[in-house]
């Protein structure tokens, strides 16, 4: 069984996802406190 260790992302790669992560978040907590629902 051969496990393949998970790259680690560059800088660049690393600030995209931390945005992305950011946004996803913020988005998320507004529909939750409008009382919205989201599908996920």
């Amino acid at each position: 069984m051969n496990a393949k260790p998970t790259p680690t992302p560059n800088a660049d790669t690393q600030a995209t996802l931390d945005c992305l992560r950011q946004a996803v978040n913020k988005t998320l907590e507004r529909k939750r406190r409008l009382g919205q629902y989201s599908v996920q």
